[in-house]
């Protein structure tokens, strides 16, 4: 997805240029919502 797919304050998760894995909200700070900073250890899992 790209940030323009989601509605505002939503949130997506979507491959940078560079390939690394942006967990992002669209017109918000995911890191606030989600308590994370920056070099943060997260565990991801896929279903």
């Amino acid at each position: 997805k790209k940030y323009k797919d989601v509605s505002g304050g939503e949130r997506l998760a979507l491959f940078s240029t560079d390939g690394f894995l942006e967990i992002a909200m669209n017109q918000g700070k995911a890191n606030e919502l989600l308590g994370l900073y920056m070099y943060d250890i997260i565990r991801i899992e896929f279903k």
